[in-house]
């Protein structure tokens, strides 16, 4: 499935960062809701991009965020 560009667009005014980086394979996670105010001691998005030196023939290792969101 292909992310769109109004999807894309969703996800930069959730404060993504990395939405336009994203490649073939990529891992990401992205934490955010609307009006919900993530505690600054979570990190809120990760990526990691495909690349020869990937952990599971070609694809990037899994990503993880820890952490406890109030609610």
């Amino acid at each position: 499935m292909v992310l769109t560009e109004p999807g894309k667009k969703v996800f930069e005014e959730l404060g993504s960062k990395e939405i336009r980086n994203l490649q073939f394979r990529s891992q990401w996670v992205f934490l955010a809701g609307k009006g919900v105010t993530i505690p600054d001691n979570i990190e809120r998005e990760k990526a990691i991009h495909s690349n020869s030196k990937n952990r599971y023939s070609g694809w990037p290792a899994e990503i993880q965020i820890d952490g406890c969101l109030p609610k």
